[in-house]
């Protein structure tokens, strides 16, 4: 239990200070750097199907003089923002900097568990993102069926995982059947401890002392 903990808390950690990486550039505009020339703007292309994010710095004239692009391998899933810092370390070239990569982004561990957001591959290879309720297209499924069916999938984005998600509520709605299948927490992706299933409301602890855990309603047909 403490393996699957720590792997995601690593990369819950690597995500984080991307984040604090992608913000310490953008506010340091016209005083950084790169190939011996002041930085004035940053933009990142992000191609997800090409698994690849490309940082373009401008300088003083309008043009780029810099570039770096962050691939995902195949056998780790892409986070938009791990690769925006990647790129970007790659393109703050220059003046003592090199192509090195921070230690933090190395070896990054794939995520634990799935939440509703995630882009997730099928055992056909088709890809899904993770929704609550029903299934509204082809290219969806609902959190209940990946969660019975988890050896099917594997998650290949958990971008979503990382955005701003204050003031959003999480409601779940499950079949008592299904209820113990949870393996990991929905919500933070830690190894759920306790699945209480009560009559019509039932709840989850995980092993993250900072998660609230998971409150969902269970669907029981007369």
């Amino acid at each position: 239990m403490a393996d699957t903990k720590t792997k995601q808390e690593i990369r819950d950690k690597a995500v984080e200070q991307a984040k604090k990486d992608i913000t310490w550039a953008e506010e340091r505009l016209g005083r950084i750097r790169a190939n011996g020339e002041i930085a004035l703007r940053i933009e990142y292309v992000v191609n997800r199907k090409k698994r690849t994010v490309v940082s373009l710095i401008y300088g003083i004239d309008g043009e780029v003089i810099s570039r770096g692009i962050a691939k995902c391998s195949v056998l780790d899933c892409f986070n938009e923002y791990l690769g925006k810092a990647v790129a970007l370390s790659k393109a703050l070239v220059g003046d003592g900097n090199t192509y090195n990569v921070p230690d933090v982004y190395q070896n990054v561990p794939n995520p634990q568990g799935f939440r509703v957001g995630d882009i997730v591959k099928g055992s056909t290879g088709i890809e899904y993102e993770i929704i609550e309720g029903d299934q509204k297209n082809d290219y969806t499924s609902p959190l209940e069926i990946v969660i019975r069916n988890s050896e099917r999938f594997k998650v290949v984005d958990d971008t979503t995982r990382y955005k701003d998600t204050n003031n959003i509520r999480f409601k779940y709605v499950f079949r008592p059947a299904h209820v113990d299948a949870f393996e990991y927490c929905p919500r933070c992706g830690s190894e759920i401890i306790e699945v209480y299933p009560g009559d019509f409301v039932g709840h989850t602890t995980c092993m993250n002392e900072e998660c609230e855990g998971l409150s969902f309603e269970i669907w029981r047909e007369e």
